[in-house]
């Protein structure tokens, strides 16, 4: 039912693994230590099955375009332009 790829790999489970016990989750990995997690060998299998458990992205957003964005936020210059006195 439940199906995840990564580079050509994928996942059959009869149900998607957090509808899983804990029991049956481990038993499906292979009896993975519920307490110490994996073990290194298991941790170069998986690695080497699905690769890196990382996210794509692009880097970080500067602090400075976050601050910049603030800042000219038109409600932002909208009512501190309300604000100033009228001659």
């Amino acid at each position: 039912m439940g199906s995840g790829k990564k580079a050509g790999t994928s996942q059959l489970y009869e149900k998607h693994p957090y509808q899983l016990s804990i029991t049956q989750l481990t038993e499906h990995l292979g009896g993975t230590d519920v307490e110490n997690g994996l073990n290194p060998t298991q941790v170069q299998e998986l690695r080497s099955k699905y690769g890196e458990n990382k996210l794509e992205g692009q880097g970080s957003v500067k602090w400075y375009s976050v601050l910049f964005k603030q800042i000219s936020n038109a409600m932002i210059l909208v009512s501190k332009l309300s604000s100033y006195p009228r001659q």
